[in-house]
């Protein structure tokens, strides 16, 4: 799954979730549909790799007035701007947002694993490898987390474990063309 299809999954998700539970608070007042109608325009220009427009959007929503009621226990906009800014290869503030993102949602193994991974391409290995291993604490079915926790430990050089950690990725594989990917990535 790349980028923009994580980013629209995570938008339908809490689209879906919020509207489905009928919860007030979420989904039916005013300021709700303000800043979900910001964040959807900011999906919609990172779509685009408008990154400038959809950083815009996405900062309107965080700094709207109903914002902090909105995002009591969410993060997307974070997160959000964390694959924006990952993706212009900006780890600093990468890591910046998914912190944000992590302190709304501490028990999210996606955004322990978005963490890791800018933390990884930032240089900061140690907190990298902490970030990896909360995201399979969490979810210890996450195949990619593995990976990268893989490499992590390359970086830290600790050769045997980062060898279990992808031993454990090709295990858990199921599709013989994505062990032929990893092989061809650890190459």
């Amino acid at each position: 799954m790349n980028r923009c299809h994580l980013f629209y999954y995570l938008l339908v998700c809490v689209l879906v979730i919020a509207c489905s539970t009928g919860n007030t608070s979420v989904s039916g007042n005013k300021y709700n549909e303000e800043i979900s109608i910001l964040i959807y325009k900011g999906y919609e220009c990172f779509k685009k790799r408008d990154y400038r427009n959809a950083k815009a959007y996405l900062k309107r929503a965080i700094n709207h007035r109903g914002a902090k009621s909105y995002f009591a226990t969410l993060a997307l906009p974070y997160t959000y701007l964390g694959l924006i800014y990952e993706e212009e290869q900006d780890y600093e503030q990468s890591v910046k947002m998914f912190k944000k993102a992590v302190e709304q949602k501490p028990d999210s193994p996606m955004l322990h694993f978005f963490l890791g991974r800018c933390f990884f391409e930032y240089g900061d290995y140690e907190s990298a490898r902490k970030h990896l291993k909360r995201a399979l604490e969490i979810n210890p079915r996450r195949k990619m987390v593995h990976f990268y926790l893989g490499l992590t430990y390359l970086k830290l050089n600790k050769c045997d474990r980062a060898f279990e950690e992808f031993m454990h990725e090709l295990k858990t594989r199921r599709k013989s063309s994505d062990i032929q990917e990893i092989k061809r990535d650890l190459q």
